[in-house]
């Protein structure tokens, strides 16, 4: 690709707040792999009551409480049941590229995040905690901001601390 990139994995309500950040791995991680690794993975059976489900696209695993569309096996195909089952999923799932989106337009920093890879994590998660502010409350004039003038300042490192956060080889969560 020319660029380093870093998977991470969200779980976002229908209000889109994030509940959920894990990740920071090189991005030749696939989603199972990631989303096996986190500890949500363990904590949804506890987590959601019967009756409710996590639901994920093709790249997760069907499990107890996550739901994944239906794939076709070659030379088959969907039968309509199936092919309406996947597109009322993927009407539930568009919430999250939703949040993605908003987060990513409101927090523009993020397309051209050029810092020290182990720094991202942080900031992905900083973006997602600030988010989730924004979208509770009125904050018209901090979400209106243009945020295209804030750069960085030579030499300007910052000690953060994992008080409120954990941090683990590279990888966050909030």
């Amino acid at each position: 690709k020319g660029y380093y990139s870093l998977v991470f994995q969200v779980a976002v309500c229908p209000r889109m707040r994030f509940l959920d950040v894990f990740g920071g791995f090189p991005g030749s991680n696939n989603d199972k792999r990631v989303f096996r690794l986190s500890p949500l993975a363990g904590e949804l059976p506890t987590l959601l009551p019967s009756g409710l489900y996590a639901l994920a696209d093709g790249g997760y695993t069907l499990t107890s409480k996550v739901i994944v569309p239906y794939t076709c096996p070659a030379g088959s195909q969907l039968s309509r049941q199936q092919e309406r089952f996947n597109r009322v999923l993927s009407t539930g799932r568009v919430i999250v590229e939703q949040a993605l989106g908003r987060l990513k337009n409101r927090w523009r920093r993020l397309y051209d995040a050029d810092f020290h890879v182990g720094a991202v994590p942080l900031l992905f998660l900083a973006c997602c905690v600030l988010h989730n502010i924004v979208e509770d409350g009125d904050n018209s004039e901090f979400s209106d901001m243009d945020h295209s003038d804030l750069e960085d300042e030579p030499g300007s490192d910052v000690d953060l601390t994992d008080r409120d956060v954990e941090l683990n080889n590279n990888n966050a969560r909030y």
